[in-house]
């Protein structure tokens, strides 16, 4: 009625699933940062090579032009003098000498750094958006979602949710049958009954309920419904199925595994 053999995975499934997602989605985001810095750094070299190379290009504007190298003025004379017969060596006339202004050339102009700053910064807005428009291409490449993963894991919890009990269908008789002599056996040990209750008091304040002895236990009864049909679900069912299969092998549940089912419980109902 109830195969204690079979391995519920759709939890380990999903989880695995779910994890594989994150960590692809951290990958992309640390591709993507990276990517931002690598296009932001080539394109300020470039932009410090083209500023490089303007002010090299007004250097060489701003540099003066050399004069052209000639004979001395002595040399000159010399050569003057042994070609013309000399007449009568009159005194050399004294004047002012003329006063030579030396003009110094700034060899590097001043770079304006708050115009080089606002282009770094208008390259890296530039690349950042590139790139933002490009992983809105690279989304579409995405094997599978979200969505997707609890599409699978729901249909794996229904097929497995059938094979422990060996049917085809949910609406098979035996189905029924094997929930109600689950519920019988666990009602029937002491420590799950102890459970039961404990998660019912959180859940439910039956003093403030008034009525008929008869109206008071049919709350009960439904509360106890809602319970067991809670630990069926998908949400629980993976915990509730090693319970299960310790109560029916061994007659006893290990005390950490009720712990964790009647957290996950109480956290399903206080969602």
């Amino acid at each position: 009625m109830y195969n204690t053999n079979f391995v519920v995975k759709y939890h380990d499934i999903e989880s695995e699933l779910v994890h594989n997602l994150y960590r692809k989605a951290q990958k992309k985001r640390e591709e993507e940062t990276a990517a931002i810095i690598a296009k932001a750094q080539a394109a300020i070299l470039q932009k410090e090579k083209e500023i490089k190379e303007l002010l090299e290009l007004q250097k060489a504007k701003d540099e003066p032009v050399p004069k052209k190298k000639g004979r001395k003025k002595k040399d000159v004379e010399n050569v003057v003098a042994a070609t013309e017969t000399p007449v009568t060596n009159e005194p050399k006339k004294k004047g002012r000498k003329k006063k030579v202004t030396e003009v110094t050339v700034n060899e590097e102009p001043v770079i304006n750094e708050p115009l080089v700053k606002e282009v770094t910064n208008s390259v890296i807005n530039e690349v950042t958006a590139n790139v933002n428009e490009e992983d809105k291409e690279d989304d579409e490449d995405i094997e599978y979602t979200m969505d997707d993963v609890h599409i699978i894991c729901e249909k794996l919890y229904r097929d497995e949710l059938l094979s422990v009990f060996g049917v085809d269908s949910i609406n098979d008789e035996n189905m029924d049958k094997g929930i109600k002599r689950v519920i019988e056996k666990m009602v029937d040990n002491e420590n799950f009954r102890q459970l039961l209750e404990d998660i019912k008091k959180d859940l439910v304040d039956f003093s403030t309920f008034t009525g008929t002895p008869t109206e008071m236990e049919n709350i009960r009864r439904n509360s106890d419904y809602i319970i067991f049909i809670t630990l069926f679900s998908q949400h629980v069912f993976y915990i509730t199925h090693k319970c299960i299969c310790q109560l029916f092998t061994n007659d006893n549940i290990d005390q950490e595994l009720m712990i964790r089912l009647k957290e996950k419980t109480l956290h399903l109902f206080k969602k």
